[in-house]
């Protein structure tokens, strides 16, 4: 007697490795991973690769592309300042989908602060400013006492402040000041 047998079905794929991403510039980042598969048959195959996108402005993941099942890199050049992104990357094969592999977060450039303004109080110079980047940023505050050929580090100030003293600096000197966002 003889019987016939199915084809076995395939595993779900194994999910990428090893994922990752590069900042090129504020619209461009290079999201790579490694083949964790059976090629295009065998138990584990991958039929194609999907691969999503966090965005902190709108809070959610998003699918950006659809690749062969060999790809290990794709860029995406829609990107902009000011946001935070993070990727993920999965495998899909006619059983299913695999799990995510998910990259650490980038950051693009924040937006420039706003409206400084200073203040003299007793002895000392209080900065103020406006926040204009949608990330949470700190701020470094930087000095010059040369008319503003040389700037010194003076503070980094945590994100969601937006006021800094100088407390007692020499009546003798002219100061400048200026400010600007970093991701801390």
């Amino acid at each position: 007697a003889t019987i016939t047998l199915p084809a076995r079905p395939y595993s779900l794929p194994n999910p990428p490795g090893s994922p990752a991403v590069t900042k090129n510039s504020d619209t461009s980042h290079t999201v790579t991973w490694t083949g964790n598969y059976t090629s295009g048959s065998g138990a584990t195959p991958w039929e194609s690769v999907y691969v999503e996108r966090w965005n902190s402005a709108l809070g959610a993941w998003a699918q950006i592309a659809t690749l062969p099942w060999s790809a290990t890199s794709y860029t995406d050049t829609t990107t902009v300042a000011d946001r935070q992104y993070t990727y993920r990357v999965r495998a899909r094969n006619s059983t299913g989908y695999s799990t995510y592999a998910t990259t650490g977060s980038t950051y693009t450039t924040p937006a420039a602060h706003t409206d400084l303004a200073w203040a003299k109080t007793t002895a000392d110079v209080v900065l103020t400013w406006t926040r204009a980047s949608t990330l949470a940023v700190a701020t470094e505050v930087q000095e010059s006492t040369d008319g503003g050929t040389n700037w010194t580090a003076k503070a980094t100030v945590a994100a969601g402040t937006n006021t800094w003293s100088h407390v007692a600096p020499s009546t003798a000197t002219t100061h400048r000041y200026r400010v600007r966002p970093t991701i801390s």
